[in-house]
């Protein structure tokens, strides 16, 4: 039996790639998950961190059930993420007073202070990759974005 003969592939990119939204979406946020993971290196967080950091900010004390259940986190990785950002000292666990099985989280003092560094890390993380864009394009880019994700949740 002879083994199968290999075509090469054509020049240039890959009409199918060019059009899946998927492939696109992915390509994208690996090279922004990749420029701002350095911008938080002095953070000591990693992008994946900042999810949980702005649900707190915004919604207030939550459990980490909740948490992993807004940003579809699994129970192990919530554990393994809530863990880090205590021994940084920017996230809390207290008693939950409404249920004492659980835990709220909160976040620090120096929690709110690193967030505020961290939210500009992100933005420049981002900046040089939306620099061919028009600020106008980039507005319409995410308004479309958060339209597509919120078609999901329904």
């Amino acid at each position: 039996m002879s083994e199968p003969e290999c075509v090469p592939a054509e020049p240039g990119e890959s009409e199918l790639l060019n059009q899946s939204a998927g492939f696109l979406l992915n390509q994208t946020a690996t090279v922004i998950r990749m420029s701002t993971a350095k911008k938080l290196v002095p953070f000591g967080i990693l992008p994946r961190h900042i999810s949980i950091l702005e649900t707190i900010a915004h919604h207030g004390e939550l459990s980490q059930q909740e948490i992993g259940e807004r940003l579809g986190i699994d129970r192990t990785s919530m554990v393994q993420f809530i863990d880090r950002l205590e021994s940084l000292e920017l996230v809390a666990r207290q008693v939950n007073p409404e249920d004492r099985r659980c835990y709220a989280l909160c976040l620090t003092p120096g929690g709110q202070t690193a967030l505020v560094g961290i939210r500009r890390a992100v933005i420049e993380a981002q900046e040089p990759f939306l620099q061919p864009l028009s600020g106008a394009e980039w507005e319409q880019m995410r308004v479309l974005l958060l339209k597509l994700l919120r078609g999901q949740a329904r």
